[in-house]
């Protein structure tokens, strides 16, 4: 059985405040104290031997992780399942923190992939970056890039664009920033501007967020999407395994508590039912630019879903928010920033 494995490090140097991504402060001994705990989780887990498909250290800034420490959790990995030169392994980092040596270390560990946090940045810097990527031998790497930041005009944020596509990543991530209710109808600007602008750039959108040379989807997104098992390890890490969810809790310090106490990491845990399984799966789907297979839904769960939500389905494709060819239901590109709410009048 091959899964996904994900590790939770939410630091950055400085912190990040407003994002999911690095929003703790980076402090030397608390992270050595909290990668240990993952460590300990590692250990500790019931599961073992499975082939990994795709290894994601996320969350925050790994470049600010020990070198020594960073070897003890890939070899603490090596131990307990089965991690391959197939294995797409990403690190995600900040460009700020990264130099030519650094990358160079994470080719040893096995690091294949990199993403880049472009929360701030500055080209000419990131020029450098891309270019040390290369020479690492790295050349899969993505940019996590955020749209509706303050000051941010469509101007700024096209010549943004241009400039990043000129490097050629292999896979781009875009985020909006902040709440969605603020500045709604900019934001709905900046990302059709993206939009269309990836597009004749070569790159297919797969997902909402997602964009990515032909081929080069990133693997563990793909995992999430089409729900297949991955084991989360680190604080607010969460895990899928055979229907059954589980979560560690988002809070740091109470991650590491119960971890140093022995007890079960998870803060909540359970078996979905069938109702919240097929809930999910529309979910997932409808994320994802190739859409629902309706006849596929009625063969795994016997319901025809068209004829149950029909009123709903007509009325998401009367306002245009959504299409529908032969079995297959999709989110139009109109509807995507406002996709849970339309998938919410489904589920």
């Amino acid at each position: 059985m091959s899964i996904g494995i994900y590790f939770s490090f939410p630091f950055s140097k400085p912190p990040v405040k407003g994002l999911g991504w690095g929003a703790g402060a980076y402090q030397t001994e608390i992270a050595r104290d909290y990668l240990q705990s993952i460590l300990k989780e590692i250990e500790s887990s019931p599961f073992k031997g499975q082939k990994i498909f795709s290894l994601l250290l996320g969350a925050g800034d790994w470049s600010l992780v020990a070198p020594d420490l960073l070897k003890r959790m890939v070899l603490a990995l090596r131990k307990k399942f089965s991690l391959t030169s197939q294995t797409e392994f990403t690190l995600e980092v900040s460009p700020a923190n990264l130099d030519l040596k650094k990358l160079r270390l994470f080719c040893q560990l096995g690091v294949n992939r990199v993403s880049l946090n472009l929360f701030r940045f500055d080209y000419p810097g990131l020029k450098i970056t891309v270019s040390n990527l290369k020479k690492a031998g790295i050349r899969n790497f993505n940019f996590d890039l955020y749209f509706g930041q303050p000051g941010q005009t469509l101007s700024s944020w096209k010549k943004d664009l241009q400039r990043i596509a000129s490097l050629k990543p292999t896979h781009l991530s875009l985020y909006s920033h902040g709440s969605a209710r603020k500045q709604p109808h900019l934001k709905r600007e900046l990302y059709s501007l993206a939009q269309d602008y990836l597009v004749t750039k070569a790159y297919q959108q797969y997902e909402i967020c997602h964009f990515c040379r032909p081929g080069l989807e990133a693997k563990q997104n793909l995992l999430y999407w089409k729900r297949k098992n991955f084991l989360g390890f680190g604080a607010g890490a969460a895990s899928l395994w055979n229907n059954r969810r589980r979560q560690n809790p988002r809070n740091i310090r109470t991650y590491l508590k119960l971890i140093q106490s022995g007890k079960k990491s998870a803060a909540c845990a359970k078996r979905l039912t069938q109702e919240e399984e097929q809930a999910e799966v529309i979910y997932c789907a409808l994320r994802q630019t190739a859409g629902l297979d309706l006849k596929r839904f009625q063969q795994v769960y016997g319901g025809d879903l068209y004829s149950s939500k029909k009123q709903a389905i007509d009325t998401l494709i009367a306002k245009g928010y959504l299409s529908r060819k032969g079995n297959r239901i999709a989110l139009t590109k109109e509807a995507y920033l406002s996709a849970d709410d339309s998938i919410a009048k489904l589920i």
